[in-house]
């Protein structure tokens, strides 16, 4: 299957650094790619909601969500987003953390995490990891 349009991947971290190394590894999965972040949740809902600087934007096609923020967190994000009845439910979440925690591996998965990812120092690990995960959301399966 070809890659024929531009998809949107909102990075939802509070880290500078790991927002820097998930583009730099995302730029080498050959994948085209348009990565936006914003720094807590409730900047992800300004963004969702088209509100003030956001206004406009295209709904993304893919959210990278960290767990540890301030503000709102990762996992208050989580179950607002995956509501049954919520506006964004359909929109894939795949969380990327620190926290290779059993416990926050399930409570994100209970609350409809699609994918979750335990961010690595490794370099070569995170572009491998990258790659894969781009390659799953792009190009294996089919969106509406």
């Amino acid at each position: 299957m070809s890659v024929d349009k531009r998809f949107v991947v909102l990075i939802v971290d509070d880290d500078a650094d790991d927002v820097f190394l998930a583009r730099a590894a995302a730029q080498q999965a050959g994948i085209p790619v348009e990565l936006i972040s914003v720094e807590n949740g409730d900047e992800l809902y300004g963004f969702l909601n088209q509100k003030g600087r956001y206004a406009g934007v295209r709904r993304p096609d893919l959210i990278l969500l960290d767990l540890n923020m301030p503000v709102i967190d990762g996992r208050q994000v989580l179950q607002e987003l995956k509501q049954p009845d919520g506006e964004f439910r359909s929109i894939p979440i795949v969380v990327h953390t620190t926290s290779g925690s059993p416990d926050d591996v399930k409570f994100c998965y209970e609350a409809g995490a699609n994918s979750y990812l335990v961010k690595s120092a490794d370099f070569n690990q995170l572009k491998s990891a990258m790659d894969n995960l781009l390659k799953y959301w792009f190009v294996t399966v089919y969106h509406p």
